[in-house]
């Protein structure tokens, strides 16, 4: 009996572009995977506030305080008190980035604490954490303090905003 072909010779199992096509793919996929992580990181910091608010944050701390009031507003009569201290943190993690020209939206408050030298701050992230995550749901006086402390700590009062 005689075979169809030399057996000395090796028929491929699998075609030879095979393996080009598999680098290809991997390589496709690290390609999105690169573009993906890269508009994540361009994406505003906040989904929260629109972009109107963001801009007046930059400019002063009169517009933080107009966007911790709509907060106030929008959580006291909603009743979600620890919804709305995760609000507030989203906002003053982005009026910190505003000001301190770093990404405190990507760190944990621990992170943002030790960057920060200011001790008003600290300590206003520090509760808010405390609040956040306490075992108890937070009741609306203590979301009234909160959101009175961050707008005395990174707000400008009105007289200041006006005689500057």
């Amino acid at each position: 009996m005689k075979l169809p072909h030399d057996p000395s010779v090796s028929l491929h199992i699998l075609p030879p572009w095979l393996p080009y096509a598999v680098l290809g793919a991997l390589l496709f996929a690290l390609l999105i995977l690169f573009m993906v992580r890269r508009a994540r990181q361009k994406r505003p910091s906040s989904g929260d506030n629109p972009p109107e608010a963001s801009k007046t944050s930059a400019k002063d701390g009169d517009g933080f305080s107009l966007i911790v009031n709509q907060i106030e507003a929008e959580f006291l009569a909603s009743h979600a008190y620890r919804r709305g201290l995760h609000a507030l943190a989203a906002a003053i993690r982005t009026q910190v980035e505003t000001n301190k020209h770093f990404d405190a939206e990507e760190m944990t408050v621990t992170q943002i604490r030790v960057k920060l030298d200011n001790k008003m701050i600290n300590n206003l992230l520090r509760d808010l954490r405390t609040q956040q995550f306490g075992e108890s749901e937070p009741q609306q006086k203590d979301f009234k303090k909160m959101c009175s402390r961050a707008k005395r700590t990174l707000g400008k009062s009105p007289k200041k905003a006006s005689g500057a």
